[in-house]
Order: C-alpha cells, then structure tokens, then sequence
C-alpha cells in the first residue's frame, strides 16, 4: 500500500513537473514574440478584425483554461487504486487529453491577433509544436508509467487536442 502512494506522489510530481516546463514555454512564446513584434511589427489583417479575432479566442481561451482546472481538481479526487477509462473522462477531459495547453494555445494566438502581430503567432505557433513533440511526449509517459492500459485505453478514446 505505501509502495502504491508512493507511486502516485512520484507520477503526480513528475507529471506537474513537465506541465511546468509546458506553461513556461507559452510565457517564453509570448515574451519572444513581443520582443520579436517589438523590432519587426508585421500586422496580419486590418486591425479591427484582429481585436476581434483576439478577444474571442483569450475568451475562449480562458473558458478553457478554467474549465479544465476545475475538471483537474475532480480527476485527481476520483482517481484511486481502482482507475477506470471513465475517470479520466472528467469535464473537458472527455473532449481534449490536454485542454490547459489547447487554452493557452488559444491564449497566445489570441495575444498575438489583439497585437494584430505575425511575430507573436509564429511565436505561439513554434510554442504549440515544442509542447507537442516534447513535453505531452513525456507527460503521457509518466501517466502510462502509473496508469498502464487504463491511460492507453482513454488515450485510444479521447483525441490529444480536439
């Protein structure tokens, strides 16, 4: 029984670890795309539908991000030694794996089209792909690493992003 709460505190930390490492590279896109925008601004669209554009998707964005903690708190509280494909289910569990990186993704671009600013969606672009080829790569295997077929089988069910 300790060995099995041990576990979980070690899949817990080095999961919250790499979504850290998730969470600073879209503050590291926005800062570098500001500081790109800063040197070489480039507009995308008249600046009126760029507003918009990006008021919608940082509403959007937001709506997300918090629906997808709140969903986070219930999962962690449902999750026990008997895990099912069900409990990860969980609010917007059951529509994206990885809805806090969909909502910053959204976030960003937003930032980017109320900037109405090419560098900034580039930047938040190249922070989309690191995150998917790298830290959902590594979170994914710490979840399959506590969770085994269980996280393969809601992996197989509920798509990565949308």
């Amino acid at each position: 029984m300790a060995d099995i709460t041990s576990n979980k505190k070690q899949t817990r930390s080095s999961v919250n670890t790499i979504m850290s490492w998730g969470t600073i590279i879209y503050l590291v896109a926005i800062f570098a795309g500001g500081l790109a925008d800063f040197f070489y601004h480039i507009e995308i669209i008249s600046n009126s539908i760029a507003k918009i554009i990006g008021f919608a998707l940082i509403v959007l964005a937001t709506a997300i991000i918090f629906w997808a903690a709140i969903s986070a708190r219930r999962l962690i509280r449902n999750i026990s030694n008997e895990v099912s494909v069900d409990v990860f289910k969980t609010g917007s569990y059951c529509f994206s794996r990885n809805p806090t990186y969909l909502g910053l993704s959204f976030l960003v671009a937003g930032l980017g089209f109320i900037a109405n600013s090419l560098p900034i969606l580039i930047a938040a672009l190249v922070a989309f792909a690191l995150v998917h080829f790298t830290a959902l790569k590594q979170e994914e295997q710490a979840l399959e690493d506590r969770f085994g077929e269980i996280y393969r089988g809601y992996k197989r069910e509920v798509r990565r992003w949308l």
